[in-house]
């Protein structure tokens, strides 16, 4: 059910609940980034963010395939090519904080990681993703379900789906537990 307001948010108050965020992700996500000896800045951890799902859904047999790792080239090569909006680096973040430069040579190698040793971190990733979903229900007070988070979430676990022409089909069942999981058709008042 879309939550409506009565009035916009001031800047200021969408400081402070983007200020929260970080902060919370921050501590759900402190096993995995202090397991992999890296501090994100709020840009490089909203990305992690965003390809989470993706490393969910292809960790369901603890192995990559070929199409999987093709993905996951691509994704680098993305990274490698862009650069990560600065936006979210105005809000507080830890000191020493990884470099972009040095993020765009990790980033295959963690979603690597993050792919063969999801099993462990889903839940926390699942939670931090809730967090980032309601933030951008909240901030945007959906006046623009196409440009929503949820709905880049769901385009990028179709995705997985439609590149993985395999004979097995198991990424299916765990990317429709995931969109159920962080209940994606509900904000996108669609029925998935």
């Amino acid at each position: 059910m879309p939550i409506h307001y009565e009035k916009p948010l001031s800047s200021e108050e969408e400081k402070q609940i983007l200020e929260q965020f970080f902060q919370e992700v921050r501590t759900l996500l402190e096993p995995y980034t202090s397991e992999r000896k890296i501090i994100f800045s709020n840009s490089q951890l909203f990305a992690i963010l965003m390809i989470a799902p993706i490393t969910m859904a292809m960790a369901t047999d603890d192995s990559l395939d070929f199409a999987e790792t093709n993905i996951l080239i691509e994704i680098a090569s993305f990274f490698e090519r862009n650069e990560l909006s600065p936006l979210f680096n105005q809000f507080s973040q830890p000191e020493k904080v990884l470099s972009d430069s040095e993020f765009k040579k990790i980033i295959y190698n963690e979603m690597q990681y993050m792919c063969l040793s999801m099993r462990q971190y889903e839940p926390i990733f699942i939670k931090a993703l809730k967090k980032l979903l309601a933030v951008d229900k909240h901030l945007s007070q959906m006046q623009n379900i196409e440009g929503s988070i949820a709905k880049r979430i769901l385009e990028n676990l179709s995705g997985v789906i439609y590149n993985n022409t395999g004979d097995d089909k198991i990424e299916e069942a765990k990317v429709r537990r995931i969109i159920q999981e962080l209940d994606l058709g509900s904000y996108l008042n669609i029925r998935i």
